[in-house]
């Protein structure tokens, strides 16, 4: 007696057979495929009305189904009135240029949720070639974006600590460094002076012995709010430039104006009244010494001496930091809690 049984195809079989979505019905095939699609979709007429999407759209604007959104236009939808402006605002561009484009856009869901999508928009036309509507894609890349806008904010916090002083609180050294060179080359193109001071805690070393290292750190702190609040122009900087040294960086300043905040600063840490018996003679509170020095790149000091012109225009931000160093030599070498200035004058 012969038995029959009905073999599964094979694999090959499978895999050779033909897929059939939606045979004989064009309309179905075309839904399964814009619901299988990665992207949000969706098309419009040239009023702005929507014509039909596939359902990840109508999930996006908070539809149970695509036919909700048939007959609505943007004004309907949840997003906030700068997201329907800009949807708007760049429908109309396609329409009015025939172009697609591409663009981020911000949306915000019915439940208040911040959508950020990727945004590619074309023009729509009919057999005629006449431009009938706007068709778009949507895909949504919030994650991405919340991860790139956390990342810029933690790069952010990390420049921000790499031109801090951790102590103080004022810029710091680095700071210092890119400042001076970005307002020397300022200096230079506008051809105007640019004046820098340092500031030094005298016998800061005998106030740690006297007053311990905690002290001297709520010392300094101190005197860096009292130079930072000093300088009130923008394009000014005060920083920390290293142990108990402060630098203020002046634009557009000659040397009487600088040695005249370098005197207020002085006058200023004095009037902290931060003990310090074992300071300068004669004031028994903590004080400061400065030193003040001025340039106006590729100016000479004087129009008399050619030889003079050549050296001055010579001249970078180095030098101005050793003239400013000598000035504030100076001022310790002749008794301290003073300000001295540079020779070399602009």
């Amino acid at each position: 007696m012969t038995t029959s049984s009905t073999q599964p195809p094979s694999t090959t079989e499978a895999a050779n057979r033909p897929i059939r979505l939606g045979q004989g019905n064009p309309e179905l095939l075309l839904k399964v495929l814009l619901d299988n699609m990665p992207s949000a979709v969706f098309w419009k007429d040239t009023n702005h009305v929507y014509q039909g999407c596939n359902h990840k759209f109508a999930s996006m604007a908070g539809f149970d189904s695509p036919e909700e959104l048939i007959g609505k236009s943007d004004h309907d939808m949840p997003w906030s009135n700068s997201g329907i402006n800009e949807c708007i605002t760049s429908d109309r561009q396609v329409i009015e240029l025939g172009q697609e484009m591409h663009l981020v856009e911000e949306l915000c869901t019915p439940d208040g949720e911040t959508l950020w999508v990727e945004a590619g928009k074309s023009p729509i036309f009919d057999s005629q070639g006449t431009l009938i509507g706007v068709l778009g894609t949507l895909i949504n890349i919030t994650e991405r974006r919340k991860a790139e806008m956390a990342l810029a904010e933690a790069n952010a916090k990390l420049e921000h600590m790499a031109m801090v002083d951790g102590l103080t609180s004022i810029p710091n050294r680095r700071c210092f460094d890119e400042a001076l060179e970005q307002e020397w080359f300022r200096a230079k193109r506008e051809q105007t002076s640019l004046a820098l001071i340092f500031f030094d805690v005298d016998q800061f070393k005998e106030f740690n012995d006297t007053y311990g290292h905690l002290a001297g750190d709520k010392a300094l702190t101190a005197i860096a709010t009292t130079i930072h609040q000093a300088v009130r122009r923008p394009a000014d900087l005060a920083a920390r430039y290293g142990g108990e040294e402060f630098a203020v960086i002046l634009q557009n300043t000659d040397t009487e104006g600088a040695q005249h905040v370098a005197r207020q600063i002085l006058d200023a840490v004095r009037e902290l009244k931060i003990p310090h018996a074992t300071g300068v003679e004669g004031y028994g509170i903590v004080t400061l010494s400065a030193g003040v020095a001025s340039l106006r790149p590729h100016t000479p000091a004087s129009n008399n001496d050619p030889l003079e012109f050549a050296d001055q225009a010579l001249y970078t931000a180095k030098d101005l930091i050793g003239l400013a160093d000598r000035a504030l030599y100076a001022a310790k070498k002749n008794g301290r809690a003073r300000c001295e200035i540079s020779p070399l004058q602009s």
